[in-house]
């Protein structure tokens, strides 16, 4: 069988029935070559999408199974399955009280925001480098731990006792089937999944995909590449990093690029490695002391007869924050421990229900707006402020360009981007600056150039 045939990534919509592994197969016989692989497993009960990789572009499924997943769901209530599912075996709830729509819909928005699960025994995940269902499928006990998901949005789009249909948007890792049985739960009656379709991995959604069907007629037409889905699409939550023949030459040989970015990139920040026609040769990660992009992956290399001495492409880095469905929500300033004035920053801290906010933890860009005042673009973190040890959730604006005194206000605030995860420093200079890079960033992303903004780009 010949290897390397195709280069890229193909949306495959998985029917009901077969694995995730049965589909690769199936296409490996299809296309005609080994070399393929799939970026998230869907159970055999589920369907939708699976992003499947071709050639070189398999190493890329640690970035591409990354991205934000929605699914549609219904569960089953009133019974409970060992698998969480109904290809498990079923044992019907005894004496059960059918739970009303209104509380059906509470229990189900309860689970909004970041929240510790317990993976189902039956899954894919190792248990002391074994299958943790193969220990299940013995009787055996299965030790997995609770691990942080987050769940953005969920919403009930039907409720018939004893089906529930639901629409999720997760993060990576959050498993569907334990979700369903953690509702039961709450609800007192039981629950597993009985119908599971996966509607979209990042910006990829089912318009996207073939089914193994038309993945054989394209193959079979000699269009299987006009399906392919450009890289830059496919891996919209990173960075890009666009270079120069010269940088790429020596990023292809494994050697880090000196590069000067657009404006002010986190540090460790990953990138996608593109030439000017948009190729994508690579993952590189950003070192900002070093003021350098070091290689984490090469997939290609330069064609031959290309020339390192021509400068046809400028090259930059650039930043890219992840969009997410505005979140609103109130609260009121409260005092502080004065760490952001400081700093340099003076930051208001808001009183909120941090369990009820569908955040993760981490640095966002919104829009804040007091008591019939003017709008302000701020710089929010959500989160523990780990550089100063502390436990406590708390909520932080810095709002830009305002200097005024907001305790006790009662502030509205709209969330429209994530920037960064959560972070701990070494120190309070490298945490400076940090927070200068956010402010260039976050008036980046708002297109909030004042004259004073332009300064500090500029610094």
């Amino acid at each position: 069988m010949a290897e390397h045939k195709y280069e890229g990534i193909l949306v495959v919509d998985k029917e009901i029935g077969p694995t995730s592994h049965d589909v690769i197969a199936s296409l490996r016989s299809i296309v005609g070559m080994r070399r393929i692989g799939h970026c998230g497993t869907l159970d055999p009960l589920a369907s939708g999408i699976l992003l499947v990789c071709l050639g070189s572009f398999t190493r890329l499924n640690e970035w591409l199974s990354a991205g934000e997943k929605e699914y549609e769901s219904t569960f089953f209530l009133g019974a409970t399955s060992d698998t969480c599912d109904a290809q498990g075996h079923i044992t019907p709830g005894q004496n059960i009280t059918i739970p009303a729509e209104d509380e059906v819909i509470r229990q189900v928005r309860s689970f909004a925001g970041t929240i510790e699960q317990v993976p189902p025994a039956f899954s894919a995940l190792k248990v002391q480098g074994v299958r943790s269902y193969k220990l299940a499928r013995r009787n055996l006990a299965v030790p997995l731990k609770a691990r942080k998901v987050h769940i953005r949005d969920i919403d009930v789009l039907h409720y018939d006792f004893p089906l529930v249909t639901l629409r999720i948007t997760c993060s990576r890792g959050t498993y569907i089937r334990s979700l369903a049985a953690d509702l039961g739960v709450r609800l007192g009656c039981g629950g597993y999944v009985q119908a599971l379709r996966r509607c979209r991995v990042g910006k990829l959604g089912l318009d996207r995909a073939l089914s193994l069907e038309q993945v054989r007629e394209v193959v079979r037409s000699g269009k299987l590449t006009q399906h392919f889905v450009a890289p830059h699409n496919a891996l919209d939550d990173l960075g890009e990093a666009v270079l120069d023949p010269l940088q790429l030459s020596s990023f292809v040989h494994g050697n880090p690029v000196s590069i000067k970015p657009d404006f002010a990139v986190p540090d460790k920040m990953v990138c996608a490695v593109y030439d000017s026609d948009k190729h994508l040769y690579g993952i590189g990660q950003w070192e900002s002391i070093e003021g350098a992009l070091k290689p984490v992956r090469v997939l290609r290399q330069l064609d031959p007869g290309f020339k390192t001495n021509t400068a046809n492409g400028q090259s930059r880095i650039n930043w890219k924050a992840r969009a997410v469905s505005p979140i609103r929500f109130s609260g009121v300033v409260e005092c502080g421990q004065g760490r952001g004035r400081e700093l340099g920053f003076p930051t208001a801290n808001l009183k909120v229900d941090s369990s009820a906010l569908s955040l993760e933890r981490g640095v966002y860009v919104g829009q804040v707006i007091w008591e019939g005042g003017a709008s302000y673009d701020a710089l929010i973190n959500f989160g523990l402020r780990p550089t100063f040890a502390e436990e406590e959730m708390s909520l932080e604006l810095h709002v830009l360009d305002f200097s005024g005194d907001l305790y006790g206000k009662t502030i509205d605030v709209t969330i429209l981007t994530r920037l960064r995860d959560e972070r701990r420093f070494n120190g309070r200079e490298e945490l400076i600056q940090q927070i200068k890079s956010d402010v260039k960033q976050a008036r980046a992303v708002l297109g909030n150039v004042s004259d004073r903004s332009k300064e500090e780009m500029e610094d």
